[in-house]
């Protein structure tokens, strides 16, 4: 007897630009994720949309925007920019403002320390508070960040 194996695709259509979601977001974020879905509500876009913005996978926006992980240094600018702000704290002391605007231009400590030509233990124990730069490097470190901040 003989069998049809015709298969029948159609496109699924996106959500019409006039959605109405149930979905609701955090009042006052307080994680990236948070701030993501709340930014993604605003603008009316589903998660793969926002993924494809960022560049990531669409699960890593739903792990995010579910609290499950965070997003990698190298995603930060992506995300920054997609928010239109940076949703972390504002930073008080050189510390604190090295690691802030080191995660906002998406460099980790190693991609950081090759930059200014240092070992990245220095770059680690002046994040740590242990000592400040020399003041050739410290020029160097103002210079790479004034555009940043």
């Amino acid at each position: 007897m003989p069998f049809c194996h015709l298969q029948i695709k159609l496109l699924r259509r996106q959500a019409p630009d006039n959605w109405i979601t149930t979905q609701t977001s955090a009042v006052s974020p307080n994680t990236i994720g948070q701030h993501l879905r709340q930014r993604r509500l605003e603008l009316h876009l589903l998660q793969n949309q926002v993924a494809k913005r960022i560049g990531v996978h669409k699960a890593s926006i739903q792990n995010w925007e579910r609290g499950l992980g965070k997003p990698m240094i190298k995603h930060l600018p992506a995300i920054i920019q997609f928010l239109g702000y940076d949703p972390s704290a504002t930073p008080n002391s050189f510390p604190a403002i090295l690691i802030h605007l080191r995660r906002k231009l998406g460099l980790t400590q190693q991609d950081l320390a090759q930059v200014l030509a240092v070992n990245p233990c220095s770059v680690g124990r002046w994040e740590g508070g242990q000592g400040l730069p020399l003041a050739k490097t410290m020029a160097a470190i103002e210079n790479l960040f004034k555009n940043c901040a």
